[in-house]
């Protein structure tokens, strides 16, 4: 595949092609666009290390409350995000996509990008209503540790999403 054939994505998602990128961008120079490289591979290394350090407390004390269950579904989206999303989107930012990319990896982004925000909008949202009812309520039992747990497995959109699609590849 040569650099100049335009790679593009699902036609439903956005021009995803690497001929439209090159277009609708300013030139941005070598400089700029290396410091940002860096930029994001100082991130992934951050994230990663960050949410692995979470995740292991976890593993060593199990969640006891219901935020526990929340902040290690969020460690875990965002886990999975910044080890698998965000360097597929550095290759989108420089010209390795043009010599190493195909379809089935873009859409694997697109999937993955998209579900993993959802994840972590519903679990921000989860979370959000767990502290009203920890401050408002304080002496009701509306939201238990199991429920957020079970909550936090059956609601999440990434968790659903990616269930599904393994049934439907099965099928």
């Amino acid at each position: 595949m040569s650099s100049n054939e335009s790679i593009s994505c699902v036609k439903d998602w956005g021009n995803c092609s690497l001929n439209n990128l090159n277009q609708n961008m300013p030139a941005i120079t070598q400089t700029i666009l290396s410091t940002y490289t860096m930029f994001l591979y100082a991130i992934i290394a951050l994230r990663v290390s960050g949410n692995l350090i979470v995740l292991f407390v976890f593993i060593k004390h199990k969640p006891a409350s219901t935020t526990d269950w929340f902040i290690l579904f969020i460690a875990t989206c965002d886990f999975f995000s910044s080890a698998f999303n965000v360097p597929v989107y550095v290759t989108f930012t420089n010209t390795f996509w043009a010599k190493y990319g195909n379809d089935v990896i873009c859409k694997l982004h697109m999937f993955l990008s998209q579900s993993i925000v959802l994840s972590s909008s519903f679990l921000i949202c989860g979370l959000a209503v767990d502290r009203y009812l920890k401050i408002c309520k304080a002496n009701s039992i509306i939201l238990t540790s199991k429920r957020a747990r079970n909550g936090c497995l059956r609601g999440d959109p990434c968790h659903n999403s990616v269930v599904n699609t393994m049934f439907l590849a099965v099928s």
